[in-house]
């Protein structure tokens, strides 16, 4: 019994997200490689059912990511400042850590105004 057309897109969506290109994804679900580019060009459901799937993948890599933030800045604390690194590789860790704190300041910052422009106590921008 052949699977239904769900499933197949389901395994086609599975695919694409573990797939380096659209030949290998074709392949690995057992579809034609014309048939996924038309339901990618045509199928509004399953666009819809890829999109929400690919956010959703990329949401879990986020939180994995941020789960292992500190261990990442230790790593970068570690390299700018064992003197037997290398000097280049100091110097990037360096740029590296400047440039997180330079960012982190700054989404507070908006974080901040944003609040305030959200509670009406702005005064100014």
């Amino acid at each position: 019994m052949k699977p239904s057309l769900e499933v197949r897109q389901d395994k086609a969506i599975a695919a694409l997200l573990y797939s380096t290109t659209l030949k290998e994804a074709a392949k690995s679900c057992k579809i034609g490689e014309s048939t996924l580019l038309r339901w990618l060009k045509e199928d509004e459901a399953f666009n819809n059912r890829y999109r929400k799937t690919r956010l959703e993948a990329i949401r879990h890599s986020s939180i994995t990511l941020q789960q292992h933030a500190n261990i990442a800045s230790q790593v970068l604390i570690e390299i700018a400042t064992n003197q037997d690194t290398h000097p280049t590789a100091r110097i990037s860790a360096a740029k590296s850590i400047l440039d997180f704190a330079y960012r982190s300041a700054e989404v507070d910052d908006v974080d901040a105004r944003l609040t305030a422009l959200e509670n009406g106590t702005c005064k100014t921008l």
